[in-house]
C-alpha cells in the first residue's frame, strides 16, 4: 500500500501500482462514448497522463501541457485519462485545440479491465485516479512511471521529457 497526500492529508492506494517493465492493457471510453484501448496505437510509443478530474486547475494544466508537448513529438501519442464522464471531458476539450497526437479518455465505467483496476492507481478515499505519468513503448510495456506524491501538484514535466529524449 502506498500513501499519497491531497492538500497534505494522507490518502491511500490499496494495491501495488503498476511498475516499469509491466505491460499495460486496458479499456476506456472516448468522448464519442466508444470503447477504446491501446491496441489502436500499436507501433507508437505513448505518454499516459492520469488525472483525478479534468475540471480542476492542476489537472487542466497537466492536460494542456501534454497536449502542447504532443504536437512536437513524433511517433508518440499522448492520452489523458480521468474518471470524469466523457461529457465533461468534451466540454473541456472544446476550448482546447487538440492536436492529432492527443486523446482524452474516460475511466468512469467499472470493469476488471479498466485503467484504474489495471494500474491500481485508484485513490481509496475518493475513488478518483492518482496523478501519474507513464511512458509506454510500442508493445505497451511501461518504460517510465511517475506517481505524484502530492495529488494537488503537477508532475515533473522536465523529468518526463528528459526520459522521452533518451528514447530517440
Amino acid at each position: 500500500m502506498i500513501t499519497l497526500t491531497i492538500h497534505g492529508k494522507p490518502v491511500t492506494i490499496k494495491n501495488e501500482p503498476i511498475k516499469v517493465g509491466q505491460v499495460l492493457n486496458f479499456n476506456a471510453i472516448n468522448s464519442a462514448l466508444k470503447p477504446v484501448n491501446l491496441e489502436q496505437f500499436k507501433g507508437n510509443k505513448k505518454i499516459i497522463s492520469s488525472v483525478p478530474s479534468i475540471d480542476t486547475k492542476t489537472c487542466a494544466q497537466q492536460t494542456k501541457n501534454f497536449n502542447e508537448k504532443a504536437a512536437k513529438l513524433t511517433n508518440m501519442v499522448v492520452i489523458t485519462i480521468s474518471k470524469d464522464l466523457p461529457f465533461a471531458q468534451s466540454r473541456f476539450c472544446e476550448a482546447l485545440k487538440l492536436n492529432k497526437n492527443f486523446h482524452i479518455w474516460s475511466d468512469y465505467q467499472c470493469s476488471k479491465s479498466n485503467f484504474s483496476n489495471t494500474t491500481n492507481l485508484i485513490i481509496d478515499e475518493n475513488q478518483l485516479l492518482a496523478r501519474a505519468v507513464m511512458v509506454v513503448d510500442e508493445n505497451n510495456q511501461v518504460l517510465y512511471c511517475q506517481i505524484v506524491n502530492e495529488v494537488t501538484k503537477e508532475p515533473n514535466y522536465e523529468e518526463v521529457l528528459n526520459f522521452i529524449a533518451t528514447l530517440n
